[in-house]
């Protein structure tokens, strides 16, 4: 009986954390790296000389467009043979979820099919890959949920806002997305309907991927004239909703913005040195490869393909599209910016390379700038016609990166590697356009070129960040390195002969120099030849199985507090939340990824539960946790915090009066301190004068306290009945301004505590006293509304502030 399935034996060993590599056998048995060292007593029942080549860890892919490819031939052999293990889908847009419109394959249609067809027998994404599985396929397959993807399912292709049940339904498909295993969120904001994308929508998409442990990767918004501001909105983003991040396909395009790379690259290792986790990826190319369509303005995609195509053809609407082709991106005017690639580049550094019909392919390979010549049509008519008479967006070439930008690149710890291109072979219908070269060389070009021959960064460390800083990025588990009880997805190559081939010109060329793959423990490439072995599987996000917001975060027993929203009127009684729970109820009770003030969702209402539990359970440790959550304008804090505390106790006096008393706390934290403080005194009698004594000595203070505090001190005090503050009432309102539609008249509060109103003590109060038309809640409301545009300003030059930060670092 043999001791393994396959032993790798002899090689170089680059395990994938970066560590000097050394040489060792690798025991395998089923799916599973069963030993790594020295294991020359074992037997097996395959057995791989590896001796004088690399063995490592099976490449990941980052950002593959293989998921239709892999319908037509799941054999991945571009990518196999230079050592992908696991393709990840998904840039802004995946193959599920879907509605029926969406499963449509005619022209314009989300799943519209050209040379590769196939029947559509999914509707949700984790079930798109549990389909792709079945059929069969070579490497692992991933996929994030696009963000585009899910607002073409409930909107359509409008550039419009996002109604609330809309945008509900949206950030619902996203966490069903990610319980199916998805690795997290992704949007591509260049390109429609991702431009339309509202920044509350986009937060509350992130959010809901963050739920589930999702990374957030995007196409950031500008890749040229305005990457600044784009990486560091992204930034923001990332911070906001306290997800870990991912850029695509870093670049600077633009040779009058190259030198910005500087720049980017101190934006994000700063925000990286602040404690967030901010990643990139990258391909090994000076040239990027989209649409020709990429060249029109957002506006003429509304509604989708077919709509664009009417536009193209109607004059004045095609001038207009012309006039904003050749408008720069305009980084003056926000409300205004789209990525404009035909502004940002030449026709000359432009070559056509995909066509639909088969008429137009004989101009693969060209430049713009020559078809338009040859045609006598200006370049920009040009490129309409084509979309027009090909009625596809026109795969396209754009020439406009710098070598040394990539150089410098490479060598960033944090940056991944890509394709951002299907998988495929040189035969078939694969044949009929002419890929970027990455589809065949991205992976093989790094490690022959930036490696071997310019050193720009060891082996080990190019290995590390082909396998195991994307899958820690992604949370994958048991994926990455070549570890005892990691899956075996193995590869074995040449280090002085691995070699890319393919060209602009040439694409359809394999990789040369890798030997041997393994894909969970099963030989797909055997001696530089695919053995024509499908054991990929699916890879699952952290989400996978969870079944609430935030389940990985906090124990079973606080589940029911993120799914009972506000229709809940019992006590908790059924639930078994004791004290040994208050931690995590304070965690809770606190978490900022759960608030939202406007409660559309279920969880948002957990915080709520929270509050109510811990003060129940006479929590007195959350007394000052608590006091956090003063300052956000919200009525519910307002009205829920006074019964909290009344319930914690006396013991909390000193925290609130604390807060009472801190000017640098905002007037409502203060005022809802205030309303706890009344709520203690009328709850316990024993500390009344306490209380009192408080709020009169703060009243004391009133030069210094402002209106709205002063207001609500004498209407504490008038509510409360302190006689003992009677003197200091009258003090207030000849000393200071006091709004009497919020704290009432001097007389009328006198009357209400009881005061004897002598005829001395009327002489003394003669004044107008009569009532202020405006009602005490329209006040409230007038206040919370400035407050509310004061908090917005002080956050956006806040936002501008740590931009500038970023930059200065």
């Amino acid at each position: 009986m043999t001791d393994y399935d396959l032993i790798v034996r002899g090689g170089t060993v680059y395990d994938g954390s970066g560590a000097d590599p050394f040489t060792a056998d690798v025991g395998i048995r089923g799916d599973t790296i069963a030993a790594i060292g020295d294991l020359s007593g074992a037997t097996a029942a395959v057995e791989v000389d590896a001796s004088g080549l690399a063995v490592a860890p099976g490449f990941i892919n980052m950002l593959s467009w293989s998921n239709e490819s892999l319908i037509y031939d799941g054999r991945s052999q571009s990518e196999i043979r230079q050592g992908v293990t696991l393709e990840v889908l998904g840039e802004g847009v995946s193959m599920g979820p879907l509605n029926e419109a969406m499963k449509s394959t005619e022209l314009g249609a989300y799943l519209e099919q050209d040379d590769i067809t196939y029947p559509i027998e999914w509707t949700t994404l984790g079930e798109y890959l549990d389909w792709l599985a079945a059929r069969g396929v070579s490497p692992n397959i991933a996929s994030f949920v696009g963000s585009a993807t899910v607002r073409i399912h409930e909107i359509g292709y409008d550039d419009r806002e996002a109604t609330p049940e809309e945008l509900e339904r949206m950030v619902e498909l996203v966490r069903q997305a990610m319980r199916e295993g998805a690795v997290g969120l992704s949007s591509a904001l260049i390109y429609p309907p991702a431009t339309y994308h509202r920044a509350e929508e986009l937060e509350a998409l992130v959010r809901a991927a963050g739920e589930y442990g999702g990374l957030y990767i995007s196409h950031i918004a500008s890749e040229g004239a305005d990457i600044e501001n784009a990486v560091s909105d992204f930034i923001d983003l990332a911070d906001w909703a306290e997800v870990r991040a991912e850029i695509y396909h870093l670049k600077v395009a633009g040779q009058s913005n190259w030198h910005k790379l500087d720049s980017v690259i101190e934006i994000i290792e700063n925000a990286r040195s602040d404690g967030l986790h901010i990643t990139a990826d990258m391909y090994t190319y000076p040239y990027s490869g989209t649409g020709l369509d990429a060249c029109i303005p957002p506006w003429a995609h509304e509604g989708g393909f077919k709509k664009l195509l009417e536009r193209i053809a109607d004059p004045e609407t095609r001038e207009r599209i012309k006039a904003d082709m050749e408008r720069p991106t305009d980084t003056e005017h926000p409300d205004d910016l789209w990525e404009n690639m035909y502004a940002d580049n030449s026709p000359e550094s432009i070559v056509l390379a995909g066509f639909r019909k088969e008429h137009l392919r004989p101009l693969q390979g060209r430049t713009l700038a020559d078809v338009a010549r040859e045609r006598g049509t200006s370049p920009k008519d040009t490129l309409l016609d084509l979309i027009a008479e090909d009625e596809s967006r026109v795969f396209a070439m754009y020439f406009s990166m710098s070598e040394d930008n990539l150089r410098r690149q490479v060598t960033l710890p944090w940056v991944s590697f890509c394709s951002d291109a299907a998988s495929m072979a040189p035969e078939g219908v694969f044949l009929n356009k002419n890929p970027h070269p990455r589809a065949y060389g991205a992976f093989a070009r790094l490690l022959a070129k930036y490696v071997r021959d310019e050193g720009l960064i060891t082996l080990q460390e190019a290995v590390r960040r082909l396998t195991a800083l994307p899958a820690q990025n992604l949370r994958l588990e048991r994926r990455g390195l070549l570890k005892d009880g990691y899956y075996a997805d193995v590869v074995v190559f040449d280090p002085a002969a691995i070699q890319d081939h393919a060209t602009p010109e040439n694409p359809h060329q394999y990789a040369t120099g890798m030997i041997h793959v393994l894909v969970n423990g099963v030989p797909v490439l055997k001696d530089g030849e695919h053995t024509g072995a499908t054991p990929g599987r699916v890879v699952r996000g952290p989400g996978w199985g969870q079944t609430v917001p935030y389940g990985f975060d906090y124990p079973q027993a606080l589940h029911p507090f993120l799914t009972l929203g506000s229709g809940y009127t019992g006590s908790y009684t059924e639930f078994e939340i004791g004290r040994a729970h208050i931690p995590d109820l304070i965690r809770m009770a606190t978490d900022r990824r759960l608030y939202d003030p406007e409660r559309a969702l279920a969880y948002h209402w957990a915080p709520m539960h929270a509050w109510r539990r811990l003060g129940q359970l006479g929590a007195k440790e959350a007394a000052e946790p608590l006091t956090k959550l003063f300052n956000f304008i919200d009525p519910l804090i307002v009205q829920e915090m006074p019964t909290v505390y009344a319930m914690l106790g006396p013991e909390t006096i000193g925290t609130l009066a604390a807060v009472l008393s801190d000017d640098r706390d905002t007037p409502i934290a203060r005022t809802t301190a205030l309303a706890c403080l009344r709520n203690i005194a009328e709850e316990y009698p024993e500390v009344y004068d306490l209380c009192v004594g408080i709020v009169t000595a703060q009243l004391e203070q009133g030069q210094s306290n402002g209106p709205w505090l002063n207001s609500f001190l004498v209407r504490t005090l008038a509510n409360l009945q302190a006689e003992s503050a009677v003197t200091s009432i009258i003090r207030a309102y000849d000393e200071c301004e006091i709004w009497e539609n919020v704290a009432g008249t001097l007389k009328d509060n006198l009357v209400a505590m009881g005061v004897v109103m002598s005829d001395e003590l009327r002489a003394l109060l003669g004044r107008d006293d009569e009532d202020d038309t405006d009602t005490e809640i329209e006040h409230l409301r007038a206040a919370r509304r400035r407050a509310d545009a004061k908090k917005k300003a002080k956050r956006k030059q806040a936002k501008q502030q740590r931009k500038a930060q970023r930059r200065r670092k």
